[in-house]
């Protein structure tokens, strides 16, 4: 569960986790599961980051202060994420509370240890703070003839995701589509994330399958 989303075809809105510790990225996914998100979890600031510019359907970010050494920490990421997307932020730290203006507005406090009722309600006003994603039409209510571009130009992918998308459809890894696109693998899987949600699906046989069938009419 360490980089992995949950179940994509839910309707939770999908929250980025930034977290180096193993078990803490754990804990927090599963407090996050249990309130009914999606999720991607990835270790460091410069991951969520490419994640983001890939993928900025996310409606929080939930992030430690203290990440790897040499880049962003946690309070640098946020004014970044606020800045640039506007996404609310949850900001985890077992240090007292930063000063006032440290944290732009729409950007939480959190202390350490965490409390999944107090996590989830921080969540939940983060969600507020930036434009949450989108409702996408099920796949069901597709006409047969679509084309895969307009399929998912109906779906609401990018550029980008119709590329992952047309790659799975070949029945190709992550880690091929990351080689082959340029992108990390944590990417790729952000990326799918969003298709399978947009594609009302749960992972990537179901989206080959959803994608197979409207190309064949």
């Amino acid at each position: 569960m360490g980089s992995a989303s949950r179940k994509a075809g839910d309707n939770g809105p999908l929250v980025l986790v930034v977290e180096d510790g193993v078990l803490l990225r754990i804990e927090l996914a599963d407090m996050l599961e249990a309130g009914g998100y999606g999720l991607v979890a990835v270790a460091s600031a410069e991951e969520a980051l490419e994640v983001l510019n890939a993928s900025p359907d996310f409606g929080a970010v939930v992030t430690d202060v203290v990440l790897s050494p040499g880049g962003l920490d946690g309070y640098a990421l946020a004014r970044q994420v606020r800045e640039r997307w506007g996404i609310g932020v949850v900001v985890m730290s077992g240090q007292v509370a930063p000063d006032e203006g440290k944290l732009l507005p729409g950007t939480y406090f959190l202390a350490k240890p965490i409390h999944e009722g107090t996590l989830l309600q921080l969540v939940h006003a983060a969600l507020h703070e930036g434009a949450l994603v989108p409702s996408r039409p099920a796949a069901s209510a597709m006409d047969p003839e679509t084309t895969l571009e307009e399929m998912s130009g109906s779906w609401r992918l990018t550029p980008r995701q119709q590329e992952v998308l047309e790659l799975t459809m070949q029945g190709k890894s992550n880690r091929d589509i990351a080689q082959e696109l340029g992108l990390s693998e944590h990417t790729v899987k952000a990326h799918l994330a969003v298709i399978f949600r947009a594609l009302g699906v749960s992972n990537r046989v179901e989206a080959t399958l959803v994608g197979l069938r409207h190309l064949k009419g």
